[in-house]
């Protein structure tokens, strides 16, 4: 019988460096996996862009609409059909790359693809931030009534006000207790739903949070200089600096990807070790 494995403490610190020295030992695996898809995501990109311009210069309804714009909401309505282009290849990604980490599968293909797992981890993500949301946003609403209901004082209204944020935070550590169902989702294990994530990883929220912002850290600091040394984009009035700096951007949002699934592949791996025995070796990519 399976022992029990909910009260191990999870090495966070160990984990965070076995995923960084994965990736780095792995370069060339990965952009065999990630450079599809990163291309893809450009090729979108181009293509929309091209598409708005062509709008713009034909009708001159959308010209004036598009020119009332802030510069901002023109890179919003720029970047967001390609963002969930990229939003799909990054899951595509992760799959892969969790495939590689747990199963030790190597690509073949051009772009490596694996529909149903993707399909069933875009659907536990979809699950999982969209549960967290809808309870936060309900709660904000309901906060929000009351306080208008009773008539608060500033004072007890301020204190109220952080009852919808205490929800956020609470969705955020669910989140990273329930996320072991994304590895498991990768290599097509259904036992490791949500809910025996959460109850597995027991303990451990703490942990598994200290690792992800370790993780996640270096890839916020560079999100960020990126944002500040390319100033002015422009948008639909600077085109070739607007690809750059989105296939910039997509190449680093692919290495986060990739290294982020590589730490809950660590974690998956740990905290389903009593199960190894029975996994089948993994096949290469077909």
């Amino acid at each position: 019988m399976a022992t029990a494995t909910n009260h191990r403490p999870f090495p966070f610190l160990t984990a965070t460096a076995e995923t960084f020295t994965f990736f780095g030992a792995n370069i060339g695996t990965f952009a065999s996996v990630a450079w599809a898809w990163i291309l893809i995501s450009c090729v979108t990109l181009i293509a929309w862009m091209y598409t708005l311009i062509w709008l713009i210069r034909s009708d001159q309804n959308v010209a004036s609409i598009v020119s009332a714009w802030s510069p901002r909401s023109q890179e919003f309505l720029l970047a967001l059909p390609p963002l969930l282009v990229e939003l799909f290849g990054l899951a595509v990604i992760a799959v892969n790359w969790h495939r590689f980490f747990i199963l030790n599968e190597r690509p073949r293909r051009l772009a490596p693809f694996h529909p149903n797992q993707v399909a069933l981890y875009v659907g536990r993500t979809m699950l999982l931030f969209g549960t967290i949301m809808i309870l936060g946003l309900l709660f904000a609403f309901v906060m929000m009534g009351v306080v208008a209901a009773l008539q608060l004082p500033p004072s007890l209204a301020m204190a109220a006000a952080l009852v919808p944020l205490a929800i956020m935070l609470f969705g955020f550590v669910f989140m990273l207790r329930a996320s072991l169902a994304m590895p498991a989702a990768a290599i097509g294990d259904r036992k490791w739903t949500l809910e025996r994530s959460w109850h597995e990883t027991s303990g451990n929220g703490l942990r598994l949070f200290a690792g992800m912002f370790i993780v996640v850290l270096p890839f916020y600091i560079g999100n960020t200089a990126i944002a500040l040394s390319i100033t002015n984009v422009g948008g639909l009035d600077n085109p070739p600096m607007f690809m750059l700096t989105s296939l910039v951007s997509n190449t680093f949002a692919a290495i986060g990807a990739a290294v982020a699934a590589g730490y809950y592949s660590r974690a998956f791996v740990f905290f389903s070790a009593y199960e190894s025995k029975d996994r089948y070796p993994a096949l290469e990519f077909a």
